[in-house]
């Protein structure tokens, strides 16, 4: 290679790392407003509504989520992985997303009866029949989402996704809960959150609409999207069966609840999750399968994601009970053992999120459904005996089912990559550590609050300072904690931040020299 090759190939992966940076900083600030948004909107619509409006919701949205997968069936992910499209792979994206979409909406509509029977809510017949356009606007949009991917303009989609929540929930939602207090507020508000974030991410790529159907050109295509819509049915089915089996077995309000408790707490995850896999899924594609490359890359993702969120839930697994009082309101509180068990799951989702796109970037794009499906047939069963118990057996079955199944992943993706046991332990321990403490802090503070009957609120807000004040402590007394990545982005705050955090900052970021 020559000296202006290398340079030009310094310059690439200097580029792509900036790009793959700038991407995950606008997710992570459009998620931490959405969030926030969120928690409140979310909050003041159940206090609104109650557990039998969120229950037939959740019901309307699993059933989305299953058919949702088929209208697309992983076409326009296809796009993302190209190393180069034309205009006839859009063409043949739109054409067979719209094809599929009509089709799954036709069926909902069709079949709904039959669903609420399912379920044995009746009224849930017209909720299922109203969400049912959904899918083509969805299929629609799912083609422009790909190609602002393809470019890491995550800045386009994440505006385009807060603008929808926005408008969807926070105006519409709320309006519809003030005035019809009923599920259709909730169905109101996903209907126009679909169609503002579509228009939205319209605007940003303006991509004809022609319809290609040429099917025997596009072998590889629909190989490709057999595989993804493979991989999605079986991440369906370990994510939502627990769902399923408390609607089916339990009442409305039981559904209700549950989902609640879990929205809740795997709302903000699930966000990150969604702009962490999308950022780091496009940023392998590019690194041509270069081991070494993506092996630094994942272990440092490794390393900083689990010390941000595991910390964090561990703590929010002490404050869960004063979470839901807090947000949800007193009506709530048999939601808040759903948010503990919750609570041990949601950070392994991003671990998860970051091993997924080892496996499909390095050839291995059937494994992830194979391995899982013993894993889920088991659960399967497991679950459904422990809905002979209560709905919270069902969260605590399906609680250790993620947690084996995420390790399992996590492993693909380390024997891929070729990392050891102890390379792995490393980049993990520091979070593991700062875990146990922080959880043994919150647990001793939530303990005594209790037992004083300080109100809910007061004991979140003491909870949430000791918490920070535990995980800065950590930090500074053990600078080294501190990822490479996070401690770029502390060193470029640091110029922006008060005179009086600049001694903090550099101390952080003092275990990196």
């Amino acid at each position: 290679m020559t000296g202006n090759e290398q340079n030009d190939a310094s310059a690439s992966k200097s580029s792509l790392g900036h790009k793959t940076a700038v991407a995950f900083s606008w997710g992570v600030f459009a998620n931490l407003l959405k969030i926030a948004l969120t928690l409140v909107v979310q909050g003041a619509m159940a206090r609104f509504l109650g557990p039998s409006a969120f229950g037939l919701f959740a019901m309307g949205i699993m059933v989305m989520g299953l058919a949702s997968y088929f209208a697309d069936m992983g076409i326009s992910t296809r796009l993302v992985q190209q190393q180069t499209i034309d205009n006839d792979d859009i063409a043949f994206a739109l054409g067979i997303n719209l094809m599929m979409s009509g089709l799954i909406a036709f069926g909902v509509v069709a079949g709904s009866d039959y669903l609420a029977l399912f379920f044995g809510a009746p009224e849930a017949s017209l909720i299922f029949k109203t969400m049912a356009p959904v899918f083509v606007i969805n299929s629609v949009a799912s083609v422009s989402v790909s190609l602002l991917r393809r470019n890491l303009d995550y800045r386009t989609i994440q505006l385009a996704n807060l603008g929808g929540y926005v408008v969807g929930f926070a105006i519409v939602g709320m309006l519809c809960a003030i005035f019809l207090a009923s599920a259709y507020a909730l169905v109101a508000a996903y209907l126009t959150q679909a169609l503002v974030n579509f228009l939205m991410l319209y605007r940003n790529t303006r991509h004809a609409f022609r319809l290609d159907f040429s099917f025997r050109k596009r072998g590889e295509h629909l190989a490709f999207g057999g595989t993804v819509l493979a991989t999605n049915l079986i991440n369906w089915c370990g994510g939502s069966i627990d769902k399923l089996i408390v609607g089916r077995t339990f009442n409305v309000q039981s559904l209700g609840h549950y989902s609640a408790a879990y929205n809740l707490i795997f709302a903000p995850i699930g966000a990150l999750y969604q702009n962490l896999q999308s950022t780091v899924f496009s940023s392998m594609a590019r690194m041509d399968a270069d081991k070494p490359r993506m092996r630094e890359a994942y272990l440092e993702l490794v390393r900083a994601i689990s010390l941000l969120v595991l910390p964090a839930f561990v703590c929010a697994y002490m404050l869960a009970h004063p979470l839901v009082l807090v947000v949800y309101g007193a009506q709530w509180s048999a939601s808040g053992a759903f948010a503990q068990v919750f609570c041990l799951m949601a950070p392994l989702q991003l671990l998860w999120g970051i091993s997924t796109p080892v496996l499909w970037n390095t050839g291995r794009k059937s494994v992830e459904a194979s391995v899982q499906i013993p894993f889920i047939l088991l659960s399967a069963v497991s679950m459904g005996l422990a809905a002979k118990h209560s709905s919270l057996a069902v969260a605590q079955v399906a609680a250790v089912a993620f947690c084996l199944r995420t390790v399992t992943i996590m492993m693909l993706a380390c024997q891929t990559l070729q990392i050891g046991a102890r390379q792995f332990a490393l980049a993990i321990l520091p979070a593991l550590v700062l875990s146990a403490c922080t959880g043994v802090v919150a647990w001793l503070v939530e303990t005594q609050l209790a037992a004083l009957h300080v109100l809910a609120l007061l004991r979140l807000v003491i909870g949430g300072l000791v918490f920070a004040g535990t995980m800065v402590l950590a930090v500074l007394m053990v600078p080294s904690l501190i990822p490479r990545t996070l401690a770029a982005i502390l060193q470029r705050l640091s110029a922006r931040a008060p005179q009086w955090a600049h001694p903090i900052l550099k101390r952080m970021n003092s275990g990196q020299t």
